[in-house]
C-alpha cells in the first residue's frame, strides 16, 4: 500500500450551480456547453431570476485545486 500526503494551495474559488429548465436557459447569453465572463452585477441578476423561478444554486468549493484534491481523494 502506497499512501501520499497532498495539500492543495489556491484562491478560494466556489462554484454555484443552479438546475434550471430550457426556457430559463434561453435568457443566459452564450453558447451552451461554453463560457461567457460575467460581472458581479450579472451574477447577481442572475440568481434573482432563478430564484424568481424557483432555482436556487448550490454553492461548493471549485477550482482546480480543489478538483485536484477532491479526485486524489477518491483514488
Amino acid at each position: 500500500d502506497m499512501s501520499y500526503n497532498v495539500v492543495g494551495i489556491g484562491s478560494p474559488i466556489v462554484d454555484h450551480i443552479l438546475h434550471v429548465d430550457e426556457r430559463f436557459m434561453d435568457t443566459i447569453p452564450g453558447k451552451r456547453g461554453g463560457m461567457v465572463p460575467i460581472d458581479y452585477e450579472f451574477f447577481e441578476e442572475i440568481l434573482a431570476r432563478a430564484a424568481k423561478c424557483n432555482f436556487f444554486p448550490i454553492s461548493m468549493p471549485g477550482g482546480s485545486g480543489a478538483n485536484v484534491i477532491k479526485s486524489l481523494s477518491l483514488l
